[in-house]
């Protein structure tokens, strides 16, 4: 299980399966507030198709909602990531500096 961990860190993916590109999708939601798709790919540097890839895992796990006007985090997601950084040694080291309203 040890060298499965350290294989997951490496790889920056935690224990959700969430990777950076998640957490760069959940810290912009957190930051800015419900967004459209064409202004999470500017403002998280991600490109249509990750959003469109990643984004119904964070809709399972309850992390964002899609609505009418836009992508959302929901206080699940904005809790989990706000955990993972406040805890953070880090699994995701300097990959970004996530700004997470309390």
């Amino acid at each position: 299980m040890e060298v499965a961990q350290k294989a997951w860190d490496l790889l920056l993916i935690d224990e959700l399966g969430l990777t950076r590109q998640d957490y760069k999708f959940l810290s912009c939601l957190a930051r800015y507030g419900r967004m459209g798709e064409k202004t999470i790919v500017a403002q998280a540097e991600l490109s249509p198709s990750t959003i469109r890839t990643i984004e119904p895992y964070l809709m399972e796990l309850g992390f964002i909602v899609k609505t009418p006007q836009g992508r959302e985090i929901t206080d699940k997601g904005k809790k989990y990531i706000r955990a993972k950084f406040e805890t953070s040694n880090s699994e995701f080291p300097s990959c970004f500096t996530p700004h997470i309203e309390k």
